[in-house]
């Protein structure tokens, strides 16, 4: 077989020198491209699958937009619970759930998300109450004191519904309604105020640990982990449960006095005790037993609307979740980690601890 051809078995032949063109019959070169225009064919093809995507991403962000009412706040989208979509006139369901703890991450921060829910409700004229739904064991009494004072500045109408449980700071909140519904099985009550905290003095005596904080007073540690508790301490912490136990009174007596509800009475039964809904309506605690439709059938009526859309507003989510659940499960890592730490110092809480 001649060398020259390529073969089974047989090598090609060798290029020619490096900086030579190749002999023919290979190949010319390509002609050069011309600058300008689409020169760029995969780059073009790129660039409109890019201005598709976006494209489509912008039309379903608009289109759940339209769908569920982006609210005045452009964090919240106004969707429909129940009633007649074609009224203007709107009762707004808020829930308050879990524990009532300031802080931390807004878009789990209990205040925070009353504060933003209540300024829509305040700049929307078609509003006409609000139906307040809670259902928590309660939390921090600032926290608590903070919401209810919000709701006392709300100008429309507010009806409670209780869930399976609106006790102690869940309770402060409540007072704030006109008209309060609990269930039959609603766990509520339990009126007071306890400052947890933990000391440690003991075991580190018995370990040979020394704390060597320096401190400007002999108050400035007060409720410190690792020194013996004083009984001047114990005055000073009791003195302030005392007072915000005071508050705790002076804001159930606001919202109850109308209910026939006397501060003997209340004295009486605050003394952190849970009941079930009748009992809370025996005590008048509580108007009436029914559950959330109940509650707002009877704030429609007082409203004297004929027909209504009830809303909720709920923090927009402008891409659906199209992108993964890695921010949620962000945010439930970091608020893990601050419970962790809070949880060993102290604070104020009306809070039931079973």
């Amino acid at each position: 077989m001649d060398p020259e051809m390529n073969g089974p078995g047989q090598r090609p032949p060798p290029g020619p020198p490096r900086g030579q063109r190749p002999p023919w019959p290979y190949p010319p070169p390509p002609p050069a491209r011309r600058s300008g225009g689409f020169g760029c064919s995969g780059c073009a093809i790129a660039g409109l699958a890019v201005a598709l995507v976006l494209s489509l991403l912008l039309n379903m962000v608009l289109s759940a937009s339209a769908a569920a009412g982006v609210s005045a706040d452009g964090m919240h989208q106004e969707k429909l619970y129940s009633g007649d979509l074609m009224t203007p006139d709107k009762i707004a369901l808020i829930t308050v759930k879990g524990a009532i703890m300031e802080g931390g991450w807004p878009a789990t921060d209990p205040v925070e998300e009353v504060r933003s829910q209540l300024k829509i409700v305040a700049n929307d004229p078609n509003v006409k109450g609000v139906l307040l739904r809670v259902d928590s064991p309660g939390g921090g009494v600032t926290a608590s004191d903070q919401i209810y004072n919000m709701l006392r500045q709300v100008k429309v109408p507010i009806f409670v519904s209780m869930g399976s449980m609106a006790a102690s700071g869940g309770y402060y909140i409540a007072a704030a309604g006109e008209q309060i519904f609990a269930e039959r099985t609603t766990i509520t009550g339990s009126i007071g105020v306890l400052i947890t905290s933990y000391n440690v003095s003991g075991l580190m005596e018995e370990w040979k640990i020394q704390d060597v904080t320096q401190a400007s007073g002999g108050n400035k540690e007060l409720l410190s982990m690792t020194k013996p508790v004083q009984e001047e301490h114990h005055k000073i912490i009791q003195d302030l449960v005392d007072a915000m136990y005071e508050r705790f009174l002076d804001v159930v007596m606001e919202g109850r006095t109308a209910a026939g509800l006397t501060r003997p009475a209340l004295r009486e039964i605050a003394d952190g005790r849970i009941m079930l809904g009748q009992q809370a309506v025996d005590h008048k605690l509580v108007d009436k037993i029914g559950y959330l439709d109940d509650a707002l059938a009877a704030l429609q009526t007082h409203l004297s609307l004929s027909s209504c859309k009830v809303v909720q507003f709920e923090k927009l989510d402008p891409f659906g979740g199209l992108f993964g659940a890695s921010g949620p499960q962000n945010v439930r890592i970091d608020i893990d980690k601050r419970q962790i730490v809070e949880s060993f110092g102290p604070k104020a809480l009306a809070l039931w601890k079973p």
